[in-house]
């Protein structure tokens, strides 16, 4: 992007603290729009999701069907969560508890905060070692950053013959995969739809207005937020066909 001079550009990537290098080694004095992780120092504005309010509508979803279907008792509370994002793991995870309290008051149960690379197959490798240590217990959250981290979950326990053991929070709803495992599987209990094919709805027109040196606000609009479960699902995506 340097050698090509670039007027700006927009930048996604996972490894919050790698920014400075790239901002270093990229074209210096143009606009920067991060999207969903922190691209500092040279970022110009930040756009994607509100993370926390993400984070706590799924789990206040999460929360209203564990307190209707087990007066809010359940076994533990795995946590799938991506460090290096930062903040962006920070508030998600965080708002899935908070939401989730908000409902069930009180401390998490067993809470078990796990760090991986928001994959499918990294999580059925923690989960399939969690399960090992939960022997019996049949009310199982697992709370992913990614949809990737709750199908992973359902993966591990499918293979432990354990199915019906493990319940996920997410957020994503990104691809006819998620949204199907989510229609058609009631233990998913709640993921947030964050709609990233509309992000560049807002981003690249601000992009445009940026490089034409006009003042951009530090934070974007961000994209509306909903969470589904396989009750509401058809609600926002009525011609899905799983």
């Amino acid at each position: 992007m340097k050698t090509e001079h670039v007027q700006g550009y927009l930048q996604f990537q996972h490894v919050a603290s790698a920014s400075p290098a790239i901002c270093k080694a990229g074209p210096q004095g143009v606009p920067v729009i991060a999207v969903d992780i922190s691209q500092k120092p040279c970022q110009t504005s930040f756009t994607g999701v509100d993370n926390k309010y993400g984070g706590f509508v799924a789990g206040v979803l999460a929360g209203q069907t564990v307190k209707a279907k087990w007066n809010c008792k359940y076994d533990a509370w795995v946590s799938l969560e991506e460090p290096e994002t930062g903040a962006t793991s920070d508030d998600r995870m965080g708002g899935y508890r908070k939401g989730f309290q908000s409902i069930c008051p009180g401390a998490i149960t067993n809470l078990k905060k796990l760090g991986f690379d928001a994959t499918l197959d990294k999580a059925r490798t923690l989960v399939t070692d969690v399960l090992t240590t939960l022997p019996g217990k049949h009310h199982i959250i697992v709370a992913s950053i990614d949809d990737e981290g709750v199908e992973g979950a359902f993966a591990a326990a499918k293979a432990a013959g354990r199915p019906n053991d493990v319940w996920g929070i997410s957020l994503g709803v990104a691809d006819n995969v998620a949204k199907c495992g989510i229609k058609t599987n009631s233990n998913w209990l709640a993921s947030t739809a964050i709609a990233p094919e509309k992000y560049g709805w807002t981003a690249i027109p601000a992009l445009i207005k940026a490089i034409k040196a006009k003042t951009m606000p530090a934070k974007l609009l961000y994209v509306p937020l909903h969470a589904v479960d396989s009750a509401n699902i058809s609600k926002y995506y009525p011609n899905l066909h799983c």
